[in-house]
């Protein structure tokens, strides 16, 4: 009986592994999802809106350019707005100034994106847009 227990196992679990390749190659393009939205967003317990535009196709992935408000700041276009294999990174610069941020984009439920940023290249702070 623990034989063909075992061999059924075994059957399932090699018919589940071989249906696994074909399922994540019909999953939608994360990044091609990216365009035309707009996401609240929190940067290290600031707030504020992250309007993302069109995204333009490159190879690899696809760039894009956006508009950042936080709460009570005036707006910053973002630069070098870039997204490959649901990684996604952008610029926001001030005189003064520059954040790097790096995320990766979640299409569990909400649409949503998180990650890291940096201030000036110094510590990472964490960030999340949905």
């Amino acid at each position: 009986m623990l034989v063909k227990k075992c061999f059924a196992f075994l059957a399932l679990t090699s018919i589940f592994m071989s249906a696994v390749p074909a399922a994540i190659a019909q999953r939608p393009n994360s990044c091609a999802q990216l365009g035309n939205r707009t996401l609240y967003i929190n940067g290290n317990g600031a707030e504020g809106t992250l309007k993302i535009s069109v995204l333009t196709p490159i190879s690899p992935g696809y760039k894009f350019t956006a508009r950042l408000t936080m709460r009570g700041e005036t707006t910053d276009q973002i630069v070098d707005g870039r997204c490959r294999n649901r990684n996604v990174t952008f610029t926001r610069r001030r005189s003064g100034w520059t954040q790097r941020y790096n995320g990766w984009v979640f299409e569990r439920g909400a649409y949503s994106i998180a990650g890291t940023f940096s201030h000036n290249g110094s510590l990472q702070y964490g960030w999340y847009a949905k």
